[in-house]
């Protein structure tokens, strides 16, 4: 499955905010980088994210997933395997 555009419609802030939130989940307040240097470094990298399309310049003000964490935990029926990489998805499910 490839989803068009999921990456650039994600408001930025809000996806560094479930990040760092997953991380102290995930590595149980463990984590080597402080997630406040974390933030900072992300927000670096998105803000400074500009392009050119078709002669016209761009800054990208979106960009990151707090939506499919939400469908999936509301799904009645869960994927055996959910992979991602970036914006696109691999996953298998049975079909009941």
């Amino acid at each position: 499955m490839d989803v068009t555009s999921l990456y650039t419609n994600i408001p930025q802030e809000e996806g560094i905010q479930v990040l760092c939130r997953a991380l102290i989940s995930f590595y149980q307040n463990k984590i080597l980088i402080p997630t406040p240097l974390l933030g900072r470094a992300l927000r670096l990298i998105l803000q400074e994210k500009s392009f050119q399309f078709n002669g016209k310049k761009f800054l990208q003000i979106h960009g990151t997933v707090k939506v499919e964490t939400h469908v999936l935990s509301e799904s009645v029926i869960k994927p055996l395997v959910w992979k991602r990489f970036i914006e696109d998805v691999f996953f298998f499910t049975l079909e009941r």
